[in-house]
């Protein structure tokens, strides 16, 4: 594009003060670490958008925030565990808008088919890690349970199918308890191991 005149889209609309307050309330529950967070996401949002080609990467950027705001606005719970995932996900639809209106205007766009994307291969590593980080933090909270709570869950989950209603039902009578029962008794010790696993990663 040669000049503001062309942009085929207007500059990203300004957030609101509670609708900024809101996101960062989403993004970490210190105001410190969630700036930390969002200005961490914004470099990563305008390395994906400049990546692409878009000669208006800031404001593209400051777009996905406002669409996130505006859904946080209406009752969306962020759930991801790594939140800019969530964002390069609406990037990516405002991507294909500017495709568009670029398209219409014949103007200059974002590239369409690039080959390989960094922020998503960082963003898939930093995935893969949390899921690894997740099986090391589970081999050592049952190495921490008591031998017969840990022989207790590798018996309840160790069968699949009609052989695993089967292997419980045996396992309830053998403990001389109800099947309700053991099901309660295997929540505590889940409960035991969530708890250990969410301390471990912190």
């Amino acid at each position: 594009m040669t000049g503001e005149a062309s942009e085929p889209r207007k500059r990203a609309r300004a957030l609101t003060a509670d609708s900024l307050r809101l996101l960062m309330s989403q993004l970490h529950p210190d105001p410190d670490r969630a700036g930390e967070q969002y200005l961490l996401i914004r470099r990563k949002l305008i390395r994906f958008l400049e990546w692409k080609g878009c000669p208006s990467a800031a404001d593209l950027a400051d777009e996905v925030f406002f669409r996130v705001a505006a859904r946080l606005n209406d009752g969306l719970v962020i759930m991801a565990d790594q939140p800019a995932t969530y964002f390069l996900g609406v990037a990516r639809n405002v991507l294909h808008e500017y495709w568009d209106a670029t398209a219409k205007t014949g103007g200059a766009g974002c590239l369409v088919e690039p080959a390989v994307n960094p922020v998503e291969q960082e963003a898939e590593e930093a995935e893969r890690l949390s899921k690894e980080q997740r099986i090391e933090s589970l081999n050592e909270c049952m190495g921490r349970l008591a031998q017969q709570e840990r022989d207790l869950v590798i018996a309840y989950y160790g069968d699949r199918g009609r052989a695993k209603i089967e292997a419980r039902n045996e396992l309830a009578r053998r403990l001389g308890v109800s099947i309700n029962a053991l099901r309660l008794r295997i929540l505590r010790i889940k409960e035991e191991i969530r708890a250990c696993i969410e301390a471990l990663m912190k």
